[in-house]
């Protein structure tokens, strides 16, 4: 019979493997066969180990500074700690469609993320393209240094505010970031040294 060691990620039900579709890319979970065989003074035994690995494109552990900026993570972290108890920074957390609104103006200066570690304060927004069911941004206050492009995955937004981020027409590069946000009732990006979207 075969038994999962990791039953978060994989079942084993009548020696069928099963993948829980929330189950993370990258997740090792160690299976177990007890085989036995006949002898002469009657039956042995032994165990078989494996360990498999997940692969769910569709939910990446997010790790700051690979897939998603250093800051930002942590600001998330404590987002989605705080809101909706998760404990774990994935691509389908982020995706949480009671995850509407989010407030990173108050990540302009240097942040405790609840566990005593100091973080600094928000200026690359690589990785926010992940919460892609945001109604409402607010970035305002930031300095924006880059992943400026990212916002233009947010094609759910409603509201974005980012009043004095520091982006110019120039550091956006040309791209159009507002323009497949077709849903926008509300934006302010004043304070910033735009002279055009596109």
């Amino acid at each position: 019979k075969w038994i999962s060691k990791n039953t978060d990620a994989v079942v084993i039900e009548e020696n069928t493997v099963a993948v829980n579709i929330q189950a993370i890319d990258g997740v090792t979970c160690p299976i177990a066969v007890q085989v036995s065989y006949p002898t002469d003074s009657g039956s042995n035994s032994f165990d078989l180990e494996y360990v498999i690995t997940v692969k769910n494109p569709n939910n990446t552990l997010l790790r700051p500074g690979v897939n998603i900026s250093d800051s930002l993570y942590h600001a998330l972290m404590i987002e989605m700690r705080d809101r909706f108890g998760y404990t774990q920074l994935t691509t389908e957390a982020l995706k949480n469609t009671k995850f509407v609104s989010l407030d990173l103006s108050k990540y302009n200066d240097w942040f405790e993320d609840g566990a005593g570690e100091l973080h600094a304060p928000i200026t690359d927004l690589t990785g926010l393209t992940y919460c892609e069911n945001l109604r409402l941004l607010n970035i305002s206050g930031l300095n924006i240094t880059s992943g400026v492009s990212e916002i233009a995955g947010l094609t759910y937004l409603e509201s974005f505010i980012a009043n004095n981020v520091g982006i110019s027409s120039e550091a956006v590069g040309g791209t159009p970031i507002l323009s497949n946000m077709t849903n926008l009732k509300l934006v302010d990006l004043s304070s910033n040294n735009l002279t055009s979207l596109d």
